[in-house]
């Protein structure tokens, strides 16, 4: 990786270069606040550029500890690693589709649920939703925005299945800038599956599906 030339108590040679690219590694340390800052204390060591030493044809010290400031600034951003799958399956292409949660397009919220369709404003945020698999759970407690999904498909009929939570809630069904249905979840026990059959009109450039709860 560093060729042949050996470091021996000067530094940690510095990279060839600086990827755009980036990837996540996961750390299992103690469940301790103290082990933690020792984590944190030993990569703080590397955003000094003198604990760096230049590697020939490598990137200058200070490049390499800028870059290092930013890797250890952006440990406390949770959604840096999160990946997020899509919440829908539009046909076998779409299997398994994934998206960082910084670029996701389907996991968000709007700032009124109660204005007319057109009216909505889809707003990208994944820190609203917790998903795993195909469960989706929403909070209102998050940048003050409704949760809402986003998605298109080319599928006319489909049913969206919609899990009653323990407080009741009203769900709001908007295809094509129209409204198809609003679901009010109260008279379901909590934790039963509610089944939404959606049934949308012939198109050739398919459908947008906007899930927004109300309240």
């Amino acid at each position: 990786m560093f060729g042949e030339k050996e470091f021996s108590g000067v530094g940690y040679p510095t990279p060839l270069s600086i990827p755009e690219a980036t990837t996540c590694v996961t750390v299992n340390i103690p469940d301790d606040e103290t082990w933690a800052a020792l984590l944190t204390g030993v990569l703080l060591t590397l955003i000094y550029p003198e604990n760096w030493q230049q590697f020939e044809g490598g990137i200058t010290r200070d490049d390499a500890a800028e870059r290092w400031q930013q890797i250890v600034d952006e440990m406390t951003d949770e959604a840096t690693c999160l990946t997020v799958d899509t919440p829908f399956w539009d046909d076998e292409t779409d299997v398994d589709d994934e998206m960082p949660a910084d670029d996701q397009i389907w996991y968000g919220g709007v700032t009124d649920p109660t204005v007319p369709p057109g009216e909505l404003d889809f707003v990208e945020s994944a820190l609203l939703w917790a998903v795993t698999g195909f469960v989706a759970l929403a909070t209102f407690e998050v940048g003050g925005l409704a949760p809402a999904i986003f998605f298109h498909t080319s599928v006319e009929k489909f049913i969206l299945i919609q899990k009653r939570g323990d407080v009741a809630e009203t769900i709001r069904y908007v295809i094509d800038n129209q409204d198809m249905r609003m679901l009010d979840t109260s008279p379901y026990a909590p934790g039963e599956l509610i089944e939404v059959p959606i049934v949308a009109p012939p198109s050739e450039t398919g459908h947008d599906i906007l899930i927004v709860q109300v309240t």
